[in-house]
């Protein structure tokens, strides 16, 4: 069994990977930044899935402290981690790119940049 880490799983690209992972008879761990986003995507995940297989965590990718407790949950739940894909982002405006000012830019990219 290969056990899959998707942070920022609990919604969009990250909740569709962890579905695609889990129908290919993976272990997935996802992380979100709030318990109630947590919750509710480990709840419609575990629907036909069999038990054990999902785990989720609160965590904050830009924190270093969070990152290695993720991987540590993922670890000792499932025995080993095999693969963690990087998918937490934040992107607070709409519009193109290059418009935005760079604080902006680099608080969308940090929290990818820095786990």
């Amino acid at each position: 069994m290969r056990a899959v880490v998707i942070t920022g799983g609990t919604r969009g690209l990250g909740f569709g990977m962890a579905q695609s992972f889990l129908k290919r008879g993976c272990a997935v761990t996802i992380s979100g930044r709030t318990e109630s986003s947590v919750q509710s995507a480990v709840a419609a995940l575990a629907e036909g899935t069999p038990g054990g297989m999902i785990l989720g965590r609160v965590a904050d990718v830009a924190s270093p402290g969070d990152t290695t407790a993720l991987w540590e949950a993922a670890a000792e739940r499932f025995g080993h981690v095999d693969l963690w894909v990087n998918n937490a982002a934040i992107f607070p405006a709409y519009g193109k790119f290059s418009d935005r000012r760079q604080s902006r830019r680099k608080r969308s990219f940090g929290r990818m940049l820095s786990a």
